[in-house]
């Protein structure tokens, strides 16, 4: 049982220790759970490459709050359902219907049927750290990042870094996210928020 006092980060740290069977580096993704989430919400899919471990917590994303005409709330249904499927498999059939349903909404201007909200990452590949020289440890690179509301990611600055390889990668893992983005009066825009990659080596 978790109890109230556990983070989200705590909980999924405790879940990989208990997978300490499994060899090498382990990266933990903290993108943009909803600040309202709590421990018992959150999700875990993790993704394994090679001898490194990929685990990303999320939640998943809401069914409409908000009243929306019979077209809207069908898109949202549609979006919100592939989204779903795609932060459990992160497959590519999921990846380009999500892609084709967003921009279907953009096209006709449909309004979001939900409260205020920031971004939302569905998807990321993990981060590919087996060709570099120097290789992470112990360690926690921190990014703030431009999601912005036609779905691509703006700026991104270092706010926390190892070394300039590493930063660079998960740099370049966050530019190729795909995220639901923040919503304001339902309407999708841009926002800044911070995105996080923990690096543990079961080695040490």
């Amino acid at each position: 049982m978790v109890s109230e006092s556990e983070t989200t980060e705590q909980v999924i740290g405790k879940k990989a220790r208990q997978r300490s069977f499994i060899p090498g580096l382990v990266c933990f993704a903290f993108l943009l759970m909803p600040a309202h989430t709590s421990a018992q919400d959150g999700k875990t899919r993790t993704t394994k490459a090679g001898s490194a471990v990929s685990v990303f917590t999320y939640t998943e994303i809401p069914a409409a709050t908000e009243a929306c005409t019979s077209e809207e709330c069908d898109w949202w249904n549609r979006l919100r359902e592939v989204g779903n499927k795609l932060l459990r498999k992160g497959d590519e059939k999921s990846r380009n219907v999500f892609a084709s349903l967003f921009l279907e909404g953009i096209e006709k201007s449909y309004r979001v049927p939900l409260e205020d909200r920031p971004p939302q990452v569905l998807f990321f590949r993990p981060v590919q750290i087996a060709d570099l020289t120097s290789k992470p440890r112990n360690g926690t690179v921190r990014l703030s990042v431009e999601y912005r509301a036609d779905g691509s990611v703006g700026e991104v600055n270092v706010l926390n870094e190892l070394s300039s390889e590493i930063n660079e990668r998960c740099i370049q893992t966050t530019r190729n996210v795909i995220f639901l983005p923040a919503v304001t009066d339902r309407k999708f825009v841009t926002q800044w928020q911070p995105a996080q990659y923990k690096f543990s080596s079961s080695r040490n």
